[in-house]
C-alpha cells in the first residue's frame, strides 16, 4: 500500500485466475493504484493477455508479471501493441509459448515505452 492506504501491488500467482479473471481485472485497472501486477502461473492465455493489454494504457501498472502462463504469439502481439501507450517498464513473460520474433517485438515495444 502507499501512504494513503491505496493497494499498489497485487500478486495472484498460482491462482486459477484464467482469462475471465484477467478480463475483469483489465476493466478495473484504469481506476486502481496498482503499480505491480503479478499473475504468474494463473493459466492466462492469449485471450487474457489481450484483455490485459487493453487495460494497460489507462493504468498505473509499471511491473507486469505474466510468467509461466499459456500466452502465445497472439497474446504477446497484443501486449506489444499496448506497451508504448502504457507505463509498464518491467514485463516478465518467461515460461509461455512465445516465439523468438514475438519476444523481440515485445522487447522493442517495452524499450519504446520506457
Amino acid at each position: 500500500t502507499d501512504a494513503d492506504g491505496n493497494v499498489t501491488a497485487l500478486h495472484l500467482g498460482r491462482v486459477n485466475f484464467s482469462d475471465v479473471g484477467a478480463a475483469a481485472l483489465a476493466e478495473a485497472l484504469p481506476g486502481l493504484w496498482i503499480t505491480e501486477l503479478g499473475l504468474a502461473k494463473c493459466q492466462v492465455t492469449e485471450v487474457g493477455a489481450a484483455a490485459l493489454a487493453q487495460g494497460l494504457p489507462g493504468s498505473q501498472v509499471t511491473t507486469l508479471e505474466l510468467a509461466d502462463n499459456q500466452i502465445n504469439d497472439a497474446g504477446a502481439a497484443a501486449l506489444a501493441e499496448a506497451l508504448p501507450g502504457s507505463q509498464v517498464t518491467i514485463l516478465y513473460l518467461g515460461g509461455n509459448q512465445i516465439t523468438g520474433p514475438l519476444l523481440q517485438r515485445v522487447r522493442e515495444a517495452l524499450q519504446a515505452a520506457s
